[in-house]
């Protein structure tokens, strides 16, 4: 599908949406609002070769752009280490039982897409499956910034059958901000799709003194983004985790201060049981009050007398420099029940094989 009929089909969603606030954003411009680079150093075409690991010194501090296969990538996943900045641009990406990407000594990474001290990460369109994985340890993306203040921006992409378990892996869909993660600078999300039947994003940030900078995400951008529960394995897991407990929100930090604005538009859970409050955390459900003990941090659950339906949102999460908003920054940003009325934002036949970019 051309990049100009994927943005045509996202703005018929954001019509059938036009009753929610009326502030969708349109998706009927010919271009994505963050445009990928035009320039790199090097150029890797996986048709024509069989590496994976992108950590040796002929990638460290140089731009590179992945060129997918042309036919569903059945191989382990990529890692890459230290790279100025990494653009992948389509691709089906299905890889085998134990799939996760490795380093250069054989050592696993903890996704399929593994970024480790990267500047900047780019992916476009691309479809990744991890239907064949199974259980074992591979988040869907596991962006490890270290010290390189990191910017992730995904656009049209959708991640399914990510699998995981309370007991055994904790799998994400997207990981970034945990303890041993350091300093992310940006998360920018806009036209995705994600399945799993574990946790959706974690973002939550964690402090370890025995890694410096800790686990910290700065700024998160979710724009007309879906997840939804595949299966319930586990009741405790969500899809929306932005942090651990209210310490972590309310307190400052210091030079590494764990709070970070949040800015939500037409973004939506389908948590398969329970409602929108099963499937986010700071949450108001029973189990989650030990760990928010006042009313700063829970969620609020509210029926949205013009459509009928109900949104999660945080009123008192919304601290100057840390609050979990609107694009427009005038009210609490809202992640609503269920599934868009138009259905999943990126269709598996809109991209992966199919996706054909505008520039």
């Amino acid at each position: 599908m051309d990049r100009r009929d994927f943005i045509k089909s996202a703005a018929a969603t954001a019509g059938m949406m036009a009753g929610f606030n009326g502030r969708i954003l349109s998706a009927g411009a010919a271009t994505l609002p963050y445009a990928p680079r035009t320039s790199w150093d090097i150029i890797v075409d996986l048709n024509k070769t069989d590496i994976r690991t992108f950590q040796n010194a002929t990638y460290r501090d140089k731009h590179v752009r992945v060129i997918p296969k042309r036919t569903v990538d059945r191989n382990r996943g990529l890692l890459f280490n230290a790279c100025a900045s990494v653009t992948i641009i389509g691709g089906h990406f299905r890889p085998p039982v134990d799939g996760y990407a490795r380093y250069d000594n054989g050592d696993k990474g903890d996704g399929i897409f593994t970024f480790t001290s990267c500047g900047e990460v780019y992916l476009e369109g691309v479809l990744l499956d991890n239907i064949d994985v199974s259980r074992t340890y591979a988040d869907g993306l596991y962006l490890n910034a270290k010290k390189a203040n990191t910017i992730l921006t995904m656009q049209n992409c959708r991640f399914q059958n990510v699998m995981g378990l309370e007991a055994s892996f904790h799998n994400d869909i997207l990981q970034a901000g945990s303890k041993t993660m350091g300093i992310t600078q940006e998360i920018r999300l806009y036209n995705f799709t994600g399945t799993c039947d574990y946790q959706g994003f974690f973002f939550d940030p964690q402090t370890d003194p025995g890694y410096v900078p800790p686990g910290r995400v700065r700024k998160v951008k979710l724009q007309n983004v879906n997840l939804r529960r595949s299966q319930v394995i586990t009741p405790y897991p969500r899809l929306y985790f932005w942090y651990d407990n209210e310490i972590e929100y309310t307190m400052d930090g210091g030079t590494y201060p764990t709070p970070y604005p949040i800015k939500l538009e037409n973004v939506w859970a389908n948590s398969v049981q329970g409602t929108v409050l099963d499937a986010v955390w700071p949450s108001n459900t029973a189990g989650s009050k030990n760990q928010f003990p006042t009313q700063i941090c829970r969620a609020v659950r509210t029926l949205d007398g013009a459509t009928g339906r109900y949104y999660a949102s945080w009123p008192g999460m919304q601290g100057a420099g840390k609050a979990i908003s609107n694009f427009a920054v005038t009210e609490p940003g809202r992640i609503w029940e269920g599934d868009p009325p138009g259905g999943d934002f990126v269709l598996e036949s809109s991209v992966g094989l199919n996706y054909r970019p505008y520039v």
